[in-house]
């Protein structure tokens, strides 16, 4: 079964003081425990640096993860050039926004310019997803999803029963799986919106695949639907060839 994780972070050497000091050799070594594929991997926006970073990684790796953008919204112009070289220059296959981190509503107006690159180079925009926290709650997203309809918005954390009215309204928003949903709220979206828009994710540095991949292992669903959770959705929205088993 092919599975890939939608949501691991790496963090660069030069910051380990700042964050847990998890190695790409660490993060890969957990893939292989658990028979994770590949990853979208993505670091810290607030980090000079970063998504070359990644870019290097995905470069030396390139069987095992797809990079993901992170840009703080607050810097603007700044931040916009830098989203358009992720995509031009550095060929990362979408752009992760952690607004709680730079305290910036993702349905701010402000928020258009980046949508407008993602769409240019028809990439996904993911964003970090809390139901109570009115900067980032699921109805933001839906917001952004009637502004952008042909742009895929990835609600990281979002297969939450909060997530389910916005997802049954918008074709275009997909919900990931990581941390914090539960398993008897994933298998209500899925029922409400099928398994086609939900996508297995585990976050941090690959220390919760286990408990990740059980979440989904335990759902009451066909195997078929399991298989597009745990890797054939992800491939599909971010251009990965899956072999025949």
């Amino acid at each position: 079964m092919f599975i890939f994780d939608a949501h691991l972070h790496c963090i660069p050497p030069q910051y380990h003081h700042v964050f847990m000091p998890f190695s790409v050799i660490t993060l890969i070594k957990n893939m292989d425990k658990y028979n994770v594929n590949m990853a979208l991997l993505m670091t810290m926006p607030h980090f000079s640096g970063v998504n070359d970073y990644v870019a290097e990684l995905v470069k030396k790796y390139p069987d095992r993860f797809l990079g993901c953008a992170m840009v703080n919204p607050r810097t603007d112009e700044e931040g916009v050039m830098e989203l358009e070289r992720c995509f031009k220059e550095l060929n990362l296959k979408a752009v992760k926004m952690l607004t709680t981190l730079a305290d910036f509503p993702i349905n701010s107006e402000a928020m258009h310019p980046f949508m407008e690159v993602t769409r240019k180079y028809k990439k996904p925009f993911a964003f970090h997803v809390d139901p109570w926290d009115p900067r980032c709650n699921p109805f933001t997203a839906g917001e952004l999803a009637d502004s952008f309809p042909d742009v895929t918005i990835i609600m990281c954390h979002g297969a939450r029963l909060e997530s389910i009215s916005v997802a049954k309204k918008h074709d275009n928003v997909i919900l990931e799986t990581a941390e914090s949903p539960q398993s008897h709220e994933i298998e209500k979206c899925v029922k409400a919106i099928g398994p086609e828009r939900i996508i297995y994710g585990s976050d941090g540095f690959g220390e919760f695949i286990e408990i990740a991949l059980a979440k989904i292992n335990v759902l009451k669903i066909p195997e078929e639907e399991k298989k597009l959770i745990l890797g054939l959705n992800s491939a599909r929205i971010f251009g990965v060839e899956v072999r025949e088993e």
